[in-house]
């Protein structure tokens, strides 16, 4: 669990580096999920989006779904069964 939480850590500081320096948006890795397709659909559509150029709506939606991917830890919905149990560790 230690790697685990390690490599989640890292992503995620990844992922602040990226927003806070505006680089462009990546696509988002095919975790099984149908909104996958969607999403980089229109990250194509936008060319090559950066954090601080794309609506601010889509930005704070690829955020989300984004740090969902990495491990089911970090899925933010209150629909995890998982979350309930994280809370108490």
């Amino acid at each position: 669990m230690l790697k685990e939480g390690k490599w989640i850590v890292s992503e995620l500081a990844r992922l602040k580096y990226e927003l806070q320096h505006d680089r462009e948006l990546t696509a988002l890795h095919d975790d099984g999920e149908p909104d996958v397709a969607e999403y980089n659909k229109e990250l194509e559509a936008l060319g090559k989006p950066k954090w601080h150029s794309v609506p601010w709506l889509f930005s704070e939606c690829y955020l989300y779904r984004y740090a969902n991917y990495p491990h089911p830890v970090l899925n933010l919905s209150t629909d995890n069964p998982r979350k309930t149990h994280l809370e108490y560790l």
